[in-house]
């Protein structure tokens, strides 16, 4: 079985769309997906841009 290749513009659009959605199972099955990869690539999107909180600037340094 062939693997298939999503875009992350694809990837993206769908994770955008999953959160103004109230039903994941009917956007899945409009774009073709299984309901499990639209999950899979929400938790990955919330670990990539979550970012470490900077360090604050101390008053004095300024």
């Amino acid at each position: 079985m062939k693997k298939r290749y999503y875009s992350p513009e694809l990837k993206e659009q769908a994770v955008l769309l999953s959160y103004q959605r109230e039903n994941i199972k009917e956007l899945a099955d409009e774009l073709g997906l299984e309901v499990q990869r639209i999950y899979k690539w929400r938790k990955a999107a919330k670990t990539t841009t979550s970012t470490k909180p900077e360090k604050p600037i101390p008053d004095d340094a300024l």
